[in-house]
This record gives structure tokens, sequence and C-alpha cells, in this order.
């Protein structure tokens, strides 16, 4: 018999207490397209696959086709996706000059770590460097 965890998003904590149940035992966790759910949804499925790639959960993991994944979710609901949506909103990766000059002065000085965190925590480098450079619990 597993774990199941099922949480809503209703004080914005549902990604983040979804990544702790699974540190900490659920075997599985609930989570749809965009967080579609009543009252303020659920766990953004997105979002949580690319936090579980990120902290080297999913390591062989193909997770190019999320986008079109969210896209697809979004257009079949109705809904358009905020331009500041985390993973794939059209601002998600944009940089002002002055915070991509960081990130290449950090990574000249060999400073992955650094890097990653100029860049909001997304790694600027491969998951091997990263995972070299930075305790990821």
């Amino acid at each position: 018999m597993g774990i199941d965890w099922h949480g809503h998003n209703d004080r914005g904590f549902a990604l983040e207490n979804a990544i702790w149940a699974l540190e900490h035992g659920a075997d599985r966790v609930h989570a749809t397209a965009l967080g579609i759910g009543e009252r303020v949804g659920n766990v953004a499925m997105e979002l949580l696959l690319m936090n579980m790639k990120l902290l080297g959960q999913l390591v062989d993991q193909d997770l190019s086709k999320l986008l079109e994944y969210v896209e697809t979710a979004a257009e079949a609901v109705g809904w358009k996706i905020p331009i500041n949506y985390p993973l794939v909103g059209r601002d998600a990766f944009a940089r002002p000059p002055a915070c991509t000059a960081a990130i290449i002065k950090a990574m000249a000085k060999g400073d992955a770590w650094l890097a990653d965190r100029v860049y909001s925590g997304v790694p600027a480098v491969p998951s091997d460097a990263y995972r070299r450079s930075a305790s990821v619990s």
C-alpha cells in the first residue's frame, strides 16, 4: 500500500508541500496541468516536474514536451498563460542585461552555484556541474 498526497493551493504552498511530501515518504503526489482544480487549484504538474528534475529526481526523464502540454491544457479550458508564469510564460526566462553580465562573471570565475542563484535558481549550467558545485537537499 502506498501513500498519496493531494493538496490544494489555497495559501500558495501546493508546490512546496508536494515536494516536501515526496521527500518525506509519499509514494505519489497529485497534480494537474496549470494547477487547475477546485477553489484556487492544485499542484501544477509542469512546475512539479521541473522542480523534481532540477532536484535530480528525474534525471533520465525527457521534459521537452512540457510547454506543449501546458499550451494544450490552457487552450482546452480557454485560459491564457500569464506572461510571468514560471517555466512556460513568455517572460519566464527573460533577464535584464545586468543579470546576464552577473551570470557571465560568475561562470568566468567557475562559480556555477552563484550563476544559478543570479538566474533565479534555474541552473544555467548542466545538471552534473550543478550537483558538483552545490548541495541540493
